[in-house]
C-alpha cells in the first residue's frame, strides 16, 4: 500500500493531509509544511510502508512529487517537477 501525503495551501497557512486519515496538520510555512509531510513519508517507509508526497501550489497545480519505495530509499529523497513524475 502506498501513503499518499499531500502538502497544499489552507486558509491559514499550509495543511498536511495522508489520505484515508481524517484530521490534517496545519503548519504556518509551506516549508515547515514540507518538512513534516517529509516526516510522516519516512516514518511510513520504516514500517515497510512505500510513500509519496504531493505539493500543490496555491492554483491546485502539482509543484513537486517525491516517491519512497523502500526503508532503502527512505533518506534519499528526490523532489521532481510536475513534468518528470511518471
Amino acid at each position: 500500500m502506498t501513503r499518499i501525503i499531500s502538502v497544499m495551501p489552507a486558509d491559514d497557512g499550509w495543511q498536511v493531509s495522508v489520505e484515508g486519515e481524517a484530521a490534517p496538520f496545519l503548519l504556518n510555512s509551506g516549508s515547515a509544511a514540507e518538512d513534516k509531510a517529509i516526516e510522516l513519508a519516512r516514518n511510513f517507509v520504516r514500517r515497510g510502508e512505500r510513500a509519496t508526497v504531493q505539493v500543490q501550489l496555491p492554483d491546485g497545480s502539482l509543484a513537486a512529487r517525491s516517491v519512497a519505495p523502500s526503508a532503502t530509499a527512505q533518506e534519499g529523497w528526490l523532489w521532481r517537477a510536475p513534468q518528470d513524475v511518471a
